[in-house]
C-alpha cells in the first residue's frame, strides 16, 4: 500500500505529464465511452517508480525511430491504463491532488461513462465507484 507522501507524488507527476482521456467507440446499436489514463515520459526510473506507486497499468516503449522525429529525440516510456476499475482507482486516489484543469478532463470524462454493464445489461460492479467520484467532483 503506498503512502500518502507517493500518492502525491504519483499524482503531482501525472499532473504534469500524464493524460486523462476518453475513447469512444461503438457497440452493435449504442455508442460508448471508455476512460483511459497514460502517462510519457524519457526518464525510465521515474515511469517505473509511478508504476509501483500506482501498482496497475503497464509500461511500454515508445520508440522514436521512425522517420519522421529529430534524431535528437529520445525514445519514451509510455504507463497506459484502460480498465475501468483500475482508472477509477486511479483518479479516486489523485483526486485530492489534481489541479483544476485536469479535475475538469475528469469531469467531463466521468459524465460521458454509462453505469451499465454492456453484457449483462444491468448496473457495472464498478457504478458505486463511478457515482461516488462524480459526486466528489461536483
Amino acid at each position: 500500500m503506498p503512502t500518502s507522501e507517493e500518492i502525491a507524488w504519483a499524482a503531482g507527476l501525472f499532473e504534469g505529464e500524464g493524460c486523462i482521456a476518453l475513447d469512444t467507440y461503438w457497440t452493435s446499436s449504442k455508442r460508448r465511452h471508455r476512460l483511459a489514463l497514460s502517462l510519457g515520459m524519457t526518464d525510465e526510473d521515474v515511469v517505473t517508480r509511478f508504476v509501483q506507486i500506482v501498482g496497475v497499468g503497464r509500461v511500454r516503449l515508445q520508440n522514436r525511430d521512425n522517420g519522421w522525429v529529430q534524431p535528437h529525440w529520445r525514445d519514451q516510456y509510455l504507463w497506459e491504463i484502460g480498465g475501468r476499475k483500475d482508472c477509477l482507482r486511479i483518479a479516486a486516489m489523485f483526486l485530492p491532488y489534481l489541479g483544476t484543469r485536469r479535475r475538469k478532463k475528469l469531469v467531463e470524462c466521468l459524465s460521458a461513462m454509462d453505469t451499465v454493464d454492456l453484457r449483462s445489461g444491468k448496473q457495472a460492479d464498478w457504478a458505486d465507484e463511478l457515482i461516488a467520484l462524480r459526486k466528489a467532483l461536483s
